[in-house]
């Protein structure tokens, strides 16, 4: 609604019908064009499609974010229409990409319209995805339009997911369940199964569903999901699943409570949080299938809230930020929606004891988090204690408050200033709205000393706490509606200015007056005034003079002035951080508008003087802000002040007339003044600007004739400002609204809320005819002459019509035709072309982004560009005679040998072959396809006198453009190949062998049926004498990785053919763009053929051992041709091995690896045959005791290559085998016809992981007794992250007996072990229920009264110091004094091994407490630190030793606000005892 009502009232209007109309009939238009698209393309034209719909699509999209209540029969229509269009168009990647953005758009808009009654096929869209990315892509494709088509495709089912049909949720789940619940959970077809649930599975539907239904897939979910751990994948997907499935279950139509021990469970491991000794990472992890990672990514408060401190920063703060942020949005929206009623109809209603829970607890983990070194957590943190606030402010606000006045306090808690201010500006609303005070200070002045505070912090030398002080006070001043100081600081003058007619400040009138308490209706004299303790006059004053200093600082000053900006005026406009990162705008709008009028007008004098006395042009935008608020607040003022006098200083400047240049200090300064000249006209009215126009035209008309681009140009600024006040509609009243409902009952200012509580539409104006005169005579006078000598537009031609369009090659519908076009446009265009060409980088980088807006409003310029310029478009990839010209131009670009002019081609290569595809109309089989292929192939091939880049940038454009292989243009591609493998060149060679892989891929796909020719030039090309050793030599040289070790020797390659390419390789200038090319043509082989598609590849592969391409390269030719690759090969093999028993060298190792590639990709090719029970290849014969051979006589370096081998042909034998036992066992449930097995194999699976709980707490606990030290020191480290990990999963039987076991251990007979169990019970301590850690306590805590001999808590000598009724241990001086008077037997019985063994444990479980705490100071923390002072009394050494480490680690971790706290707590006598044990300085400190 405010959207668009804010508007004038006739914009209004024709927004609420004109505009629905309009949308209407570009819906009815968009689709019958798609059904003439639909028509054209079933006739055979591929660009049917983006020749009709492009330009609509575009109107529509335009009509769609006005965000207006359209009908919903047209949405509906729109919606269908696009959804078809996604489907038939997945041949065409940029109209299907451009449809599914708009359907994306649209269906985000609507996505809470359920009168929409949108029911879209969700199997259509899922086999559409699935044909398109299942299948290995068999071609080299541009990366850019593939990631942008996936990442748009699936936005789209994000998106129309909750407008599913019904029942798409069960058919989701029945159609992938099989996969999930059988399938191998570490197989790829497993994970690409979760990963199109998660995808596509509708959980909007969940509160539809039947109870019993529903549960069952939790149920089975959360089954799944235990079947694989470690495997970031794979959680992370489950997780993000169930999540949605529990948001979206407003009706709790799922019973969760069975399942909470299971997520937290999981929720807990997903965190990889280090627990006490252990590290972060799991020891072992399990890392996802390449293909499923590659195309779906990786996606409690007790346990947590220690790491969310900033000593704890690492790699899990991030997902502790998004954990925090996202729960805290989620409770905020369903406490708002149900806040005074009760939600959505069945929807379940957060009581009080529930919210007040899990505020406690939020604002635990955002307390830990507010000063994190992790800026995401610190942006949660803050954002999630303002929500709060607003929720339970006594829990928020003095935590608030408290750090703030601490950072400005404590000079070491600087750092911590900006933050502290920033959340405390977050804050000053619900502060201001609860009336939150303290005992000392009230609300108000709380504000008011803040605001004193906090104005050294705008500081040029620190960004980040000038732009907290900036959003603390925006923040005040929109809360108030006018600023009000000291009572006896009021003044009731008059304003200086303000009486002219139109002139009067919008703080003036009714409702300031009103506020003030004058000149207002009897009814808003009784509208309360917020007024704050604060001296307005002082504070304004050192606001602006910090100001100014400010901008001064900010100026970089002549010195560091580009030479180029005469050339570049625009440079002028670069905001600094200033007006970028902060709230300065914002911020000083609101201060003028709130001010007294006679402290508004005093700000406006003193901009003035400002403007007039300094020249700043670097921050002139900055400072530009400042003067349009003042023209908006304070007009009258603003003319008398800053216009007039800015005026005059600009008369003063300009030279004498005759001057041919003006110098950078004239530019400067006049660049100053006429910004803020500018700037300050255009936020006047047009009552007050009208009298202004004279002096300002002739200043302008003076301007324009300077000889200086930069006076031009911002003389023109002024000029369009005037304008724009004389012509425009304007809002008379230009503050808020500070009366009747626009004011709460405390005075403050009522805020807009999104259902637009709070606003009111404002008075729009319309200027008067004496006004609009003078702007047209402006216009005509600067603008409308030159416009009067274009001829109008030639009336024989009309816009291209769908039909046109359709049949046409690549013309959208609805464009301008050339012939269209004025004369002069068109010669101003070749014009703008060739300045575009210019060699002054100035000249091109002011002419090109004019030249690409013209080329987006009129595509028919396209046949004015030259061919270099076509890579900029996309008709190039449409139209085949611009595709082959732009090609064409490309080669012959090679006369050019300037390294400039290379590398600007090599950045224009990359563009377009990230963007490339080859023109539908171009056919693979034509006489212009073979003629462009012959030409790129004689620039392409081996030994061709070019420039060896462009040898390479042929060969890319050639993989690139490579027809199928079922074309008969392949068979001269294949032969290209094959000559390019035999290149001195390493990245040719790299680039044949991609090519040469990619036909046979095809061929051995099917893909070359009926084509013979193809398939024979393979086999002839391996038949010929000495193949096998020419392609094995090939091999040997293709070890680039294992020659980087020994670059410098470069004895290989010179007499083999690969001319020290390693090092030519590292050397040649410029070889990193071209490496990138080649990258990309490998990344279609990559992503086909990935080895090992699961887990990490072994160490031979990137150490140059065992190069995967080389044995995808044999297993291929395996495949087609086995015959004549096994004869080819069998001697060499045999030879080379014989040859090598031992190698030493570089050279020996790569004949080596060659060998054992070569049968690593033979008996991967037989593996098919073999797991089926055949021979198993031509090969296998031979192949297989050559590899027995080799295994029994490798030698220790070669290894890791022969191991590599070996896992490549198993891998290839045990995927066919899991394969057919999947297809099997599928088989067999289908058969079956019973659904329920599944879950009951699933429910086993549970009870089982529940079992593997048990045992595992047994194993430990049998570890734990074990005689060795070190298997019960390894026990206790296990057991910290299993009881982290699976606490909620353990009964209480087995807590209580690995609690008993852990306190145990405290006796141990290894200090190594003690300190373990510490460690360990401290965690087990943080989730221990209340009434069990004070029971343990309570024990401990005896047991240094019995072995210290000291007074028990409560007695006389105890209660001295603890007014707050804490139980404490007598005191370190009474204990040393007891142990004195005992004599020399008190001495020897602590001397015993017996007391030794209860006195370390005691302080060892002591120190676990302190541990289970460490930065907070519970009620409990005080006896235990006291009971450790009596230790560190203790005339044992070794007692006291542990005891001191103990309190040295409660002071180093704990920060001084907890140090005081614990000091009051304790009272002096007995904080001076503790401090006498240990002086270790703070952490903090």
């Amino acid at each position: 609604m405010i959207y668009s009502d804010w508007l004038p009232p006739k914009v209004v209007e024709e927004a609420k019908e004109k505009e629905k109309q309009r949308f209407a009939t570009a819906v009815a238009a968009f689709k019958q064009a798609a059904a003439v698209a639909a028509a054209e393309a079933a006739r055979g034209n591929p660009n049917a499609y983006a020749a009709v719909l492009g330009q609509l699509m575009d109107d529509i999209k335009t009509l769609v974010s006005t965000k207006t209540l359209f009908a919903p029969a047209a949405i509906r229509t729109l919606v269908y229409t696009l959804y078809d269009v996604v489907l038939a168009t997945a041949a065409d990647i940029e109209v299907q990409v451009r449809a599914g953005e708009l359907l994306s758009h649209v269906l985000r808009h609507h996505r809470h319209s359920q009168h929409l009654g949108l029911a879209l096929p969700w199997r259509p869209l899922y086999d559409m995805l699935r044909g398109l990315y299942d299948a290995a892509p068999l071609q080299v494709k541009g990366t850019f339009l593939e990631h942008v088509q996936q990442s748009t495709l699936f936005s789209l089912v994000a998106r129309a997911r909750r407008f599913f049909v019904p029942g798409a949720a069960t058919e989701i789940w029945s159609l992938l369940r099989p996969h999930l619940v059988y399938g191998d959970p570490m197989g790829t077809q497993t994970h690409l199964a979760l990963g199109w649930l998660v995808l596509f599975f509708p959980t909007k539907q969940i509160p539809e569903t039947q109870p019993a239904v529903a549960q069952g897939w939790v149920g089975e979910w959360l089954g799944v999901w235990g079947r694989l751990v470690s495997c970031s994948y794979w959680d992370g997907h489950w997780m993000y699943l169930l999540a949605r499935a529990v948001k979206d279950d407003w009706k709790g139509v799922v019973d969760w409570a069975p399942y909470v021990s299971q997520l937290y469970t999981h929720m807990l491991a997903c965190f990889k949080v280090p627990v006490g000794t252990a590290t972060a990472g799991c020891p072992s992890s399990i890392s996802a299938p390449h293909r499923a990672s590659l195309l779906f990514g990786t996606k409690l408060d007790q346990l947590l809230e220690q790491y969310c401190h900033p000593s704890n920063t690492g790699p899990w703060s991030g997902d502790l930020a998004v954990f925090l942020r996202h729960g805290v949005h989620y409770f905020m929206k369903v406490l708002g929606r149900q806040c005074g009623s009760a939600g959505w109809p069945g929807e379940q209603v957060i009581v009080a004891a529930a919210s007040r829970r899990y505020v406690r607890a939020a604002v635990k983990l955002a307390a830990r988090g507010q000063f994190s070194k992790r800026e995401s957590l610190v942006s949660a943190s803050c954002k999630a204690l303002c929500h709060l606030s607003y929720v339970w402010p006594g829990a928020v606000l003095p935590l608030v408050l408290g750090r703030f006045q601490s950072a400005l306090a404590t000079a070491t808690a600087m750092h911590q200033l900006p933050t502290s201010i920033s959340t405390l500006a977050l804050c000053v609303r619900p502060l201001l709205l609860a009336g939150w005070h303290t005992k000392e200070e009230s609300t108000q002045q709380v504000i008011a000393e803040a605001m004193m505070a906090v104005l050294p912090g705008i500081d040029a030398n620190d960004e980040a706490k000038t732009a907290a002080v900036f959003q603390f006070y925006t923040a005040v001043l929109s809360s108030v509606p006018a600023l009000h100081g000291a009572a006896e600081e009021e003044d009731d003058a008059a304003p200086v200015y303000g009486s002219a007619e139109g002139g009067g400040s919008s703080m003036d009138g009714v409702e300031y007056a009103a506020a003030a308490g004058s000149n207002g209706s009897s009814g808003s004299r009784s509208a309360p005034v917020f007024r704050l303790p604060l001296y307005l006059d002082d504070w304004v004053d050192q606001v602006m003079e910090r100001l100014f200093t400010l901008l001064g600082n900010l100026d970089t000053g002549p010195s560091h002035r580009g030479t180029d900006m005469q050339a570049k005026p625009e440079l002028l406009l670069q905001s600094t951080h200033l007006g970028k990162d902060t709230m300065y705008h914002s911020f000083f709008q609101h201060l003028l508008l709130r001010l007294p009028p006679r402290l508004a007008d005093h700000v406006v004098g003193l901009l003035g003087q400002f403007a007039t006395e300094r020249a700043l042009p670097t921050v002139a935008l900055e400072a530009a802000s400042m003067f349009r608020s003042a023209s908006i607040a304070r007009p009258a003022a603003a003319v008398e002040l800053v216009v007039k006098p800015l005026v005059a200083r600009i008369r003063a400047q300009m030279p004498e007339t005759g001057s041919r240049s003006l110098s950078r200090a004239t530019e400067d300064s006049l660049t100053w003044s006429l910004v803020l000249l500018g700037s300050a006209v255009g936020g006047l009215r047009p009552a007050v600007a009208a009298p202004l126009v004279p002096s300002l035209e002739a200043l302008v008309d003076d301007a324009l004739k300077l000889p200086s681009r930069v006076a031009h140009n911002w003389a023109s600024m002024v000029l369009s400002s005037l304008l724009g006040v004389l012509s425009g509609w304007f809002v008379p009243d230009r503050a808020w609204p500070q009366t009747g409902g626009m004011l709460l009952p405390n005075g403050l200012q009522l805020w807009v809320d999104r259902q637009g509580v709070g606003w009111s539409a404002p008075g729009w104006a319309l200027p008067s005819e004496e006004h609009t005169a003078i702007a047209a005579r402006l216009a005509d006078k600067y603008l409308e002459e030159a416009a009067k000598a274009a001829p109008p537009a030639s009336p024989c031609s009309k816009p291209v019509t769908p039909g046109e369009a359709a049949a046409g090659s690549a013309t959208p519908a609805g464009a301008v035709r050339l012939q269209q076009l004025p004369k002069e446009y068109l010669a101003l265009f070749v014009e703008l072309l060739a300045l575009s060409m210019q060699p002054n980088a100035g000249v091109r980088g002011s002419a090109v982004p004019t030249l690409l807006a013209c080329l987006k409003r009129f595509p028919c310029l396209v046949e004015l560009m030259v061919p270099e310029v076509l890579a900029a478009l996309a008709v190039i990839f449409r139209d085949a005679d611009a595709f082959r010209g732009f090609l064409y131009a490309l080669m012959a670009s090679r006369c050019h040998s300037s390294n400039t002019c290379l590398k600007s081609i090599q950045m224009l290569i990359m563009q377009v072959i990230s963007r490339f595809k080859l023109p539908p109309l171009l056919a693979v089989e034509g006489g212009d396809f073979g003629q462009l292929q012959a030409s790129l192939m004689a620039l392409a091939e081996p030994g061709a006198r070019v420039n060896w880049r462009y040898s390479v940038l042929s060969n890319m454009v050639l993989m690139f453009a490579a027809p199928p292989a079922a074309a008969t243009s392949s068979v001269p591609l294949l032969r290209h190949c094959l000559a390019l493998l035999h290149s001195d060149m390493l990245l040719l060679r790299q680039v044949g062998g991609a090519g040469l892989w990619l036909l046979m891929a095809q061929m051995a796909a099917g893909g070359a049926a009926g084509n013979e020719a193809l398939l024979g030039e393979l086999k002839q090309a391996l038949s010929k004498p000495g193949a096998g050793e020419a392609l094995l030599k090939l091999l040997v040289l293709d070890h680039a990785k294992l020659d980087a070790s020994e670059a410098a020797k470069g004895a290989r390659g010179h007499g083999g053919g690969l001319g020290g390419s390693g090092g030519m390789l590292s050397g040649l200038l410029g070889m990193t763009a071209e490496e990138v090319l080649a990258a990309m043509v490998a990344a279609a082989v990559e992503k086909a053929d990935r080895w090992p598609a699961e887990g990490g590849r072994p160490t031979a592969t990137t150490d140059g051992l065992f190069e995967v391409s080389h044995a995808r390269l044999i297993r291929l030719m395996a495949l087609l041709c086995p015959a004549e690759l096994s004869a080819a090969l069998q001697q060499p093999l045999s030879s080379r091995l014989a040859a090598f028993p031992t190698p030493s060298g570089p050279q020996e190792k790569a004949e080596v690896a060659a060998v054992a590639e070569s049968l690593a990709g033979l008996l991967a090719a037989a593996a098919p045959t073999a797991a089926a029970g055949g021979g198993g290849g031509g090969a296998a014969g031979w192949a297989v005791p050559l590899l027995r051979e080799a295994l029994a006589g490798s030698s220790l370096e070669m290894s890791d290559a022969w191991s590599a081998a070996l896992w490549y042909i198993l891998d290839h034998l045990l995927s066919t085998v899991l394969d057919q036992q999947q297809q099997q066992q599928q088989q067999r449930s289908s058969g079956s016809g019973n659904s329920s097995n599944g879950g009951a194999v699933v429910v086993a699976d549970a009870m089982e992981e529940e079992g593997h709980v048990k045992g595992v707490a047994g194993a430990v606990l049998g570890a734990g007794g074990s005689e060795a030290w070190s298997s019960r020191a390894a026990a206790m480290v296990f057991l910290q992250v299993f009881w982290f990990r699976h606490c909620y999963q353990l009964g209480s039987d087995d807590m209580e007996r690995l609690q008993a076991f852990v306190v145990g251990r405290l006796q141990d007979s290894k200090v190594e072990v003690r300190g373990l169990s510490a460690a360990t019970l401290s965690g087990i301590i943080k989730a221990l229920p209340a009434h069990e850690m004070d029971s343990l306590r309570r024990t401990m805590l005896a047991n240094v009264t019995r072995l210290f001999n000291i007074s028990p808590p409560g007695s006389r000598g105890n209660k001295r110091g603890s007014s707050r009724g804490v139980p404490v241990v007598a005191a370190a001086a009474a204990a040393a004094a007891q142990l004195d008077a005992a004599g020399a037997a008190a001495f020897a019985a602590q001397q015993g091994p017996v007391f030794l063994a209860e006195a370390q444990a005691v302080v060892q479980g002591l120190k676990a407490f302190v541990l289970s705490s460490p930065y907070d100071v519970p009620g409990w923390m005080p006896e235990v630190l006291l009971a450790l002072v009596a230790a560190a009394n203790s005339r044992n050494p070794l007692v006291r030793r542990d005891a001191s480490k103990a309190l040295s680690e409660f002071k180093r971790t704990h920060e001084e606000d907890a140090l005081e706290q614990l000091r009051a707590l304790l009272g002096e006598e007995r904080w001076e005892a503790l401090a006498q044990v240990t002086s270790s300085a703070s952490y903090f400190v």
